[in-house]
């Protein structure tokens, strides 16, 4: 995960290689309640996305998992738009950015209670 900034007068200490931060939804256990949320970062050339739980009311963390997927991890993506699930959490559509054809792919990312995710390409 990133660590602090390396801007100088940041007053949020972003590291400089976040490329997203996306609202995912609210969830809610026996263990706590709070809401979710999807980082990406730029590792190198490549861009890593991590799906967070934070607890309410103190944003503490509750849990990271990193999407792993070797395809996507070629891909660049850039609009993230959500939608609530039919039976509770969210799911997210990723797209990448266009190639030189103007064309995009879209994964989606349905997330769930803390640990609860499925990461992979649409299917039309």
């Amino acid at each position: 995960m990133p660590g602090p900034s390396d801007v100088a007068g940041d007053p949020l200490g972003v590291a400089p290689n976040v490329s997203v931060v996306r609202l995912a939804g609210p969830w809610d256990t026996a263990d706590g309640k709070g809401f979710s949320r999807v980082v990406g970062v730029v590792d190198g050339s490549r861009q890593r996305f991590y799906v967070q739980w934070l607890t309410e009311p103190d944003g503490r963390i509750f849990e990271t998992k990193e999407l792993e997927d070797e395809d996507a991890a070629r891909l660049t993506f850039g609009d993230v738009r959500a939608e609530p699930g039919p039976t509770g959490g969210v799911t997210l559509f990723l797209d990448t950015v266009p190639d030189k054809d103007g064309l995009r792919d879209t994964w989606v990312l349905i997330v769930g209670a803390p640990g609860e995710v499925r990461f992979g390409p649409a299917m039309n």
